[in-house]
């Protein structure tokens, strides 16, 4: 005769509390976890950023090296300020056969990821770049009673001087909408100023977090670019910033 044996199975599932639990416990998780992957994505973006600006920088030198030394200036018919005298084509357009722009109201590489996240709405077409030369360097000609810059060339490139930076966010307040100045105007003041990049928070640019720490990335004249903190520029002595805005005359 066969005994018969009989199992039972027993079913278990989560109780109300048990899974309330494990509920507060994921969202914990996700509390956690958020702000880093938020902050992660933030300097990947300003990698990004940095990349771009060594990506001008090669085409800054190189265009130098091919017209006798000069750098590129910065030529607007419409501002008499800057060198139209001498050419009529902004230092963008200038870059056109490097395929770093496409032209106006076109998709371009010169833009960085964080200004497109933070500065909007945008004016529609734009000029697709965020990033300024710097007015010493090539940006402005003619400096009011300072007189006139000398043409600028590859001597006076410095490792303590910026050459490109993100440039300022110019807001039209008529149409609601902003835009970026292709001139970076940093004068050697530490007061805040609409000249600032748009990283750095000021009259104009008010919620602004930049990259992390309120930085903005420069591209110096030996070719490095460097994160710069608003604090760090304002903590300058008067001598160091204007190394920093590379006024050479």
């Amino acid at each position: 005769m066969c005994n018969l044996i009989t199992y039972s199975r027993r079913v278990t599932a989560f109780t109300l509390i048990e899974l309330l639990v494990v509920i507060s416990i994921v969202a914990l998780l996700i509390s956690i976890l958020l702000p880093a992957l938020g902050k992660a994505r933030k300097s990947s973006r300003s990698i990004v950023c940095a990349t771009i600006e060594k990506q001008i920088g090669t085409w800054a030198m190189t265009y130098a090296v091919e017209n006798k030394g000069i750098l590129p200036t910065h030529g607007d018919t419409n501002w008499s300020d800057t060198w139209g005298t001498l050419t009529s084509t902004t230092w963008y357009d200038k870059s056109v056969p490097a395929g770093l722009y496409n032209g106006w109201g076109k998709d371009s590489a010169l833009k960085c990821p964080e200004a497109k996240i933070q500065i909007a709405p945008l004016r529609e077409p734009n000029r697709n770049i965020t990033y300024g030369i710097n007015q010493y360097m090539g940006g402005i000609r003619r400096f009011g009673s300072h007189g006139e810059a000398p043409l600028p060339r590859m001597e006076i490139l410095t490792s303590r001087g910026y050459w490109f930076g993100e440039t300022r966010a110019v807001y039209y307040s008529s149409q609601q909408y902003w835009d970026y100045h292709p001139v970076l105007q940093m004068s050697n003041s530490a007061t805040p100023s609409t000249s600032w990049p748009w990283c750095w928070p000021n009259t104009v640019v008010i919620d602004s977090t930049g990259h992390p720490d309120l930085a903005a990335n420069f591209l110096f004249g030996d070719g490095h670019v460097s994160l710069v903190k608003k604090e760090t520029f304002q903590d300058m002595n008067s001598t160091e910033r204007t190394e920093f805005v590379a006024r050479f005359y």
